[in-house]
């Protein structure tokens, strides 16, 4: 049986959802500038047009972190929770309006995109809530271009605490398995306090 955040992070909706997306932009803004400000050397020359798709984007975070850090970029995050997306927009308002930032709804096991279309494709604290996970990440190979990167961050509780078994999804090695069997290449992880984060790319 799932708790009660479990049903909220797989489908936050509602007042409540609404307020977790408030709640969790807060306490991950820190952590994620410093991953963000860290993957603008790994994705391109500052002057290249970078192309980035945040999967299970929730309150719009991560593609606003995106959007101030790499000037030249357009990022469109996807989340299948309407109270997440309406939420992101309003985060994201100006860099809308602005044609950088585009927020949708859809299925991370049905992305909605061409092949080959972003040159970056980030997940945060998402990929353990992923239904289908074989799908998901194939249509993420899909869609990203020949050496494109994929992110993954994610919670890495300490092992006996409740919160271990409810978002911890692999260990590094698990991880570098994993996407090496779906023709992800250059796997790298790093821990970060009691976070995950794993930088790989699909292969030329």
């Amino acid at each position: 049986m799932k708790s009660n955040s479990e049903r909220i992070g797989r489908n936050p909706t509602g007042f409540l959802g609404t307020l977790v997306g408030h709640i969790m932009n807060a306490i991950h803004k820190g952590l994620y500038e410093g991953i963000v400000d860290r993957l603008q050397t790994e994705v391109a020359s500052p002057e290249a047009k970078v192309v980035i798709l945040d999967v299970g984007c929730g309150g719009g975070r991560a593609v606003n972190l995106f959007c101030k850090s790499l000037g030249n970029s357009k990022v469109i995050g996807l989340d299948h929770s309407n109270e997440m997306v309406k939420l992101s927009k309003r985060v994201n308002r100006t860099y809308i309006e602005e044609g950088r930032a585009e927020i949708v709804v859809g299925d991370i096991s049905k992305l909605p995109f061409e092949a080959s279309r972003f040159n970056l494709v980030s997940a945060f604290d998402t990929i353990n809530l992923w239904t289908d996970i074989e799908a998901s990440v194939k249509e993420i190979h899909r869609v990203l271009t020949p050496g494109g990167l994929f992110v993954i961050v994610n919670a890495y509780p300490k092992e006996g605490t409740k919160w271990w078994h409810i978002v911890r999804f692999k260990s590094d090695k698990e991880y570098a398995s994993f996407l090496e069997q779906h023709a992800f290449i250059n796997v790298k992880t790093e821990l970060i306090g009691n976070t995950i984060v794993v930088v790989c790319r699909k292969k030329s």
